[in-house]
C-alpha cells in the first residue's frame, strides 16, 4: 500500500486533490475531519480542550490560537497524538 500526505497552506488545493483521489475510489482519510471528531463533546480530548481553553466552539478556539503561539502548542498537544493514533489505525484496516 502506498500513503500519500497532502499538505499545504490554507487554499492551497489539497481538499481539490483528494475530491479527485476520492473520484477515482482511492481511499482517503481527512486528518480535520478526524480532528473534528478527537474535538467531539463527550471525548477525553474536549473535557481537557474545555478544562484549558473554556470553549469548543472552532471560531473561539482559533481565535485564542491564532493570537497565542503558547495556545495553540497546548490545543496541538491535546489533539495531535490522538489524531495520529486515528489516522494510524485507519491506514491498518
Amino acid at each position: 500500500m502506498k500513503v500519500i500526505g497532502l499538505t499545504g497552506n490554507i487554499g492551497c488545493g489539497k481538499s481539490a486533490v483528494a475530491g479527485m483521489l476520492r473520484e477515482r475510489e482511492v481511499a482517503t482519510i481527512d486528518a480535520d475531519d478526524v480532528a473534528r471528531e478527537v474535538r467531539r463533546p463527550g471525548s477525553p480530548e474536549a473535557a481537557l480542550i474545555l478544562d484549558r481553553f473554556g470553549t469548543l466552539e472552532p471560531a473561539e478556539l482559533a481565535r485564542v490560537v491564532f493570537e497565542d503561539s503558547t495556545a495553540l502548542a497546548d490545543l496541538e498537544a491535546i489533539i495531535h497524538p490522538r489524531v495520529r493514533d486515528l489516522v494510524g489505525a485507519h491506514l491498518t484496516e
